[in-house]
């Protein structure tokens, strides 16, 4: 690993600068469907900053896109994007996922601290937190318990993270000042997983997919159809459900979890296409210029894969741009 120095972010800035929709009299949303998506708007939606302007309007699961109104898909732009690297202009958007961004609306932390401007080289500095936390740091929250540092490191496998990649982590949690999860990671690690086997564990392990390496189910959620209603739903009751997640984070963190929509009326499906990162990384990123516009979100998979969703088929004309495609532009 390469002993990449972040940038320094100044004590004196004003970091809701850093997102300005937060003085939006309305901020609408759309979510990514994974647990530290669904907890970073239950955050948004019970701030007192935010918790009287934030509406969800949809949820995203990298090839799908789903409204809770049909109206809204002339107005996806006007959204922000939580845990999500979308590159629709004018749409806001905070994650931590390692990027090639042309969205200059996307406050995404690798790009805040310097990371980004050669993945090839800073691959393995990529932020190893999640956006839950990135928004305790935008809001100048400080954890309170270690039952409250349990539950902020579980999500994205933060704690894993530590245990495997602990330079990066550390540095990291430094660079933001978190130093009531350092110490809690560094002094009491032990009583953060007990923590997570006695009240997180028992409800996320139903979403077990048996490719988590951390073993910490990060409990993806896909909405259903119902032809009789025609609706998309989420299902109720059953273990692996979006209620006992709910039931979960209101149990851990308080958080009132009525705003979050279960029930949408719109589906817009996209296609994956994963490019390989050859060569210089600056003459990939031209290369990449001349079809940025088709994206919808992207992200880099790994140090040489870079993957983005599109409406249409894009590989034949990446392809005229010298640029290698690794799957046949076909999402799951």
């Amino acid at each position: 690993m390469g002993d990449l120095k972040l940038k320094q972010i100044p004590n004196t800035i004003n970091r809701r600068e850093l997102i300005p929709w937060i003085d939006w009299s309305l901020i609408p949303v759309i979510t990514n469907n994974d647990g530290d998506g669904i907890a970073s708007s239950l955050f948004l939606l019970n701030h007192p900053l935010t918790r009287n302007k934030i509406e969800m309007k949809g949820i995203y699961t990298l090839d799908k896109l789903y409204l809770v109104n049909k109206a809204d898909k002339n107005h996806i732009k006007d959204m922000v994007g939580i845990d999500l690297e979308m590159q629709i202009k004018g749409m806001y958007c905070l994650g931590h996922h390692m990027n090639i961004n042309y969205n200059p609306n996307s406050l995404n932390f690798n790009d805040l601290f310097g990371v980004s401007e050669n993945l090839l080289i800073n691959f393995h500095n990529k932020c190893p937190l999640n956006t839950l936390m990135l928004l305790y740091w935008l809001f100048n929250e400080k954890p309170k318990s270690d039952r409250e540092i349990a539950f902020l490191v579980y999500w994205d496998s933060v704690i894993y993270n530590y245990q495997q990649y602990r330079k990066n982590v550390v540095r990291w949690l430094k660079a933001l000042e978190m130093n009531e999860i350092l110490d809690a990671l560094e002094n009491r690690e032990k009583d953060l997983y007990n923590i997570i086997e006695q009240e997180i564990l028992p409800v996320t392990n139903a979403f077990k997919t048996g490719f988590e390496k951390s073993n910490l189910p990060q409990c993806n959620v896909f909405p259903k159809y119902d032809r009789e209603r025609k609706i998309f739903y989420f299902r109720q009751g059953n273990s692996k459900s979006i209620t006992k997640v709910l039931s979960l984070m209101n149990k851990m963190m308080g958080w009132e979890t009525s705003g979050f929509k279960t029930e949408f009326h719109f589906r817009e499906n996209y296609i994956f296409t994963t490019f390989v990162v050859e060569g210089k990384f600056m003459d990939f990123k031209k290369q990449l210029e001349n079809i940025k516009n088709k994206f919808i979100s992207s992200a880099v998979t790994s140090k040489h894969n870079f993957r983005v969703t599109t409406k249409e088929p894009i590989e034949k004309e990446a392809e005229q741009y010298g640029i290698i495609v690794s799957n046949n532009g076909k999402g799951r």
